[in-house]
């Protein structure tokens, strides 16, 4: 055997070192791709110390009116499991997913056990109601189907409604899904919760040799989210008498969690834009309500926010339902929750 110039040692070691490291067949994790910033940053903390998963929309996009690249189109199909939120969500992504994922490759968060769902609501301006969050939990500390139905009985929509009867309902309720589920759902901390759980179900599955990793991130989550939890009831309990208006309705999951008061949305659907009627009957709703706030949304124009606003003198912030302009990654869900109390605080504070 000839004798290893000592020029080669270095090279030698090095690529020993490296083929040391290198994960074994097998134990690579799945290429998973996640929808929305929320979700891929749940579904990140799950993976920790596994893999890293690849966000489909960015933070400047809505879900709600994105329109798919040749690019993630290739992502999606080359990925083992792709998490998203449901076609109430992401419409635009029900179609291409059919087409290019796998039904088994493909989990809605929507199936995730133990979830609290509610209903979409209807109309742009709603009734003021208490939320008691006691009914919310069952021996087990999750949600359940009796909960949702309990907690949509306390929506009275009957004046909102009646008030709508007055204008055009084929303008104003353009992509309205009446009887729907909310989609919104991560804004519930322990909806959060209940992802991450069947997320790290769905990757046992799939990856067994890494099972115990994600088992074990997702009780992690659930403890850190816990500390969260507790945190924003502090901060937020001082505003549960404070009206506001949102830009959509993307909000109710939080709303309920924290007991917040929110009067009503400018659009029923971020896609569509409101009538004059339906204007009139917001700034009609920041008087009668003493609305404090009226929030836009970073990834829609602020145009209509700022006509209301200079119309009625309320004040404006900015609300990001998804974290869009965040740090990916594990801690983005707790940076997304901070940053929503923050906004809140900011235009509803003293």
């Amino acid at each position: 055997m000839p004798a290893v110039r000592p020029a080669l040692l270095p090279t030698i070691l090095l690529s020993a070192l490296l083929a040391g490291t290198s994960p074994a067949p097998g134990q690579q994790a799945p290429a998973v791709v996640v929808s929305v910033a929320p979700l891929h940053g749940i579904t990140a903390a799950v993976m920790a110390g596994a893999g890293e998963p690849d966000l489909l929309i960015d933070g400047g996009q809505s879900p709600h009116t994105f329109t798919m690249r040749p690019s993630q189109a290739a992502m999606l199909q080359s990925a083992d499991l792709v998490v998203w939120g449901g076609r109430l969500l992401e419409s635009t992504l029900e179609r291409p997913l059919e087409s290019l994922v796998p039904a088994e490759a493909r989990f809605s968060v929507l199936d995730a056990p133990g979830l609290l769902l509610l209903e979409a609501r209807g109309g742009g301006v709603w009734a003021s109601h208490e939320h008691d969050l006691a009914p919310h939990d069952d021996d087990d500390g999750h949600h359940d189907q009796d909960d949702h139905e309990a907690h949509s009985d306390e929506h009275d929509h009957d004046e909102a409604h009646d008030h709508d009867d007055e204008h055009d309902h084929s303008e104003d309720h353009a992509g309205d899904d009446h009887g729907a589920t909310d989609a919104h759902l991560w804004l519930d901390p322990d909806n959060a919760v209940a992802i991450a759980r069947a997320i790290a179900e769905r990757l046992a599955e799939i990856d067994p040799a890494n099972a115990d990793i994600y088992r074990a991130n997702a009780e992690r989550f659930s403890d850190e989210t816990a500390v969260l939890t507790a945190d924003l009831t502090e901060r937020l309990s001082a505003l549960a008498d404070r009206p506001f208006i949102v830009f959509h309705d993307a909000y109710q999951y939080l709303e309920t969690r924290f007991d917040l008061d929110a009067a009503g949305s400018i659009a029923v659907s971020p896609d569509s834009q409101p009538s004059a009627s339906r204007i009139v009957e917001i700034q009609d709703t920041i008087t009668a309500r003493g609305a404090l706030c009226l929030f836009a949304e970073p990834q829609f124009e602020p145009t209509i926010v700022e006509s209301i606003a200079g119309d009625t003198g309320v004040r404006t912030g900015i609300l990001d339902p998804v974290g869009g302009d965040l740090a990916l990654g594990p801690g983005h869900y707790e940076r997304l929750m901070r940053g929503l109390a923050d906004g809140l605080e900011d235009c509803l504070g003293d």
